[in-house]
């Protein structure tokens, strides 16, 4: 559907951690490959014995959970890789939907180590989904401000002053998000949305144009939308022409998918 396209753009991925074998001495490494040798049975483990690696894996949140809960059991230096395994424990959390337990863990990396913006950032997108946008804005903006070239933070900021319909305040982040990455597709296709949610029609099917002409944004997946929408008749052929075009600026004067 064209929210679930629009969708697309709300949060970026999230950041992950190297952790780095050498933080965990002797017998925290046995210890560690002891806790986590249950898991080598388990069917389709991926990470082999290597518990970083399932820390670092929240496509499988469940084993990512319990590994990192391993590591930080077992992490005899209380330092950066600490912080990143608090914090990857929180995504794992966050992909389980347990999010207050996530942002529990996202505070404890930041306890650790105030400095890491990834953990902010992180957090505030757990707020976000507890829809505590007050919360979420305030852990974004602390994410930018810690790494002013976060492109994540800058991101996911906008996504807030957009769902808190402060539209300027949503491109101005999109833009300086687009400025350290002009290549970023949530950003590119963000800019659009926040234009065509404050009528401006040329800006918002302009940016679109954009990310089609960058490759961020399927020509055919595009033409499906305007098909949908009955502003566009076919062909779906990955060519973005005159019919292309005009079906996208009658869109885009529509609302841009917008229910109405």
């Amino acid at each position: 559907s064209g929210g679930r396209l629009e969708r697309q753009s709300s949060r970026f991925l999230p950041e992950f951690a190297v952790i780095d074998h050498a933080d965990l001495d002797m017998f925290g490494r046995f210890a560690l490959l002891a806790t986590l040798l249950p898991l080598l049975f388990l069917p389709m483990a991926s990470y082999g014995a290597d518990p970083v690696d399932a820390c670092r894996n929240v496509q499988q949140p469940a084993k990512a959970q319990v590994a990192c809960s391993a590591i930080i059991k077992h992490n005899t230096s209380p330092g950066a890789n600490l912080a990143w395994a608090f914090n990857n424990r929180g995504l794992a959390n966050a992909a389980l939907g347990s999010y207050l337990s996530a942002i529990e863990d996202y505070g404890k990396a930041i306890e650790i180590d105030p400095k890491l913006a990834a953990a902010y950032s992180n957090r505030g997108n757990a707020h976000a989904a507890l829809g505590d946008m007050t919360r979420a804005l305030a852990d974004h903006t602390a994410a930018v401000e810690l790494d002013p070239t976060y492109v994540a933070g800058w991101h996911n900021r906008a996504v807030d002053h957009e769902e808190m319909g402060a539209y300027d305040a949503a491109l101005a982040d999109y833009r300086t998000a687009l400025r350290l990455d002009p290549r970023h597709r949530g950003s590119q296709i963000g800019l659009a949305t926040a234009n065509c949610k404050l009528s401006r029609i040329n800006a918002s099917a302009e940016a679109r144009l954009s990310a089609i002409r960058s490759g961020l944004l399927d020509v055919m997946t595009m033409q499906e939308l305007l098909m949908r929408a009955g502003h566009y008749s076919g062909p779906i052929d990955g060519k973005f022409g005159k019919l292309s075009r005009r079906a996208l600026w009658a869109w885009t004067r529509d609302g841009c998918g917008a229910k109405r």
